[in-house]
């Protein structure tokens, strides 16, 4: 998650049009998010590490990068205060009700959830996927290739 929004906030600070600012920040956010999801994963599929630990264990890692990026190159040389840069207005969400913080992200969040609750409970890929996190064994013997 924090990688992620690293990313986002970094592709997010360099001004583009609204639209494509939005989209790369989902792809970066995405992306850096499945780099780091690739470690744990990797560890637990090669040399059976327990992926809860070493999860947890490199959120500390991904979490003082972090640090050390507010508190270094991403640093306010105004305030002095350890923020990240701003995000180009163009790049946020427009918002639907004036005075409130209700933005169209809802409305993207509430149209991809029935996509994705599609996908994972009435595709092949879904049932790949699930066989795969329930049972890996079963998966194998049932012809899914569990390490990909």
């Amino acid at each position: 998650l924090l990688a992620g929004a690293v990313a986002s906030c970094f592709v997010g600070a360099i001004p583009m049009p609204g639209p494509l600012a939005m989209v790369l920040m989902a792809v970066a956010g995405a992306a850096a998010g499945a780099a780091v999801a690739l470690v744990p994963a990797t560890l637990r599929v090669k040399f059976k590490v327990d992926d809860v630990v070493s999860s947890l264990l490199l959120n500390s890692v991904i979490y003082y990068a972090l640090m050390a990026l507010i508190e270094g190159p991403w640093k306010d040389s105004f305030s002095g205060y350890p923020i990240s840069p701003p995000i180009e207005d163009s790049a946020n969400f427009p918002v639907l009700i004036e005075g409130t913080r209700l933005h169209l992200g809802v409305i993207v969040a509430l149209l991809a959830a029935p996509l994705i609750w599609f996908l994972i409970v009435r595709t092949t890929l879904g049932f790949r996927i699930r066989v795969t996190g329930e049972n890996p064994e079963a998966a194998r013997y049932g012809g899914i290739h569990v390490e990909r």
